[in-house]
């Protein structure tokens, strides 16, 4: 997986990273470079190839009085 040619990343002036598509979109925000890095590598590819559906779904009910 090496989609390093589809982002830059930036950092900013408060010390945060933010990776951005070659279109300027904004894609991932994060506390250092190699997580923003690993992070905008796992979006695009989950973009390219789909995102899984949910194997489950989840339903609840809090009953009472606050």
């Amino acid at each position: 997986m090496n989609y390093s040619d589809k982002y830059t990343i930036v950092k900013q002036r408060w010390g945060t990273f933010v990776s951005y598509d070659l279109e300027g979109k904004e894609l991932i925000t994060s506390l250092n470079e190699e997580q923003c890095q690993s992070a905008t590598e796992w979006y695009l590819y989950w973009l390219e190839h789909g995102f899984p559906e949910p194997e489950t779904t989840h339903e609840s009910y809090v009953g009472g009085k606050l």
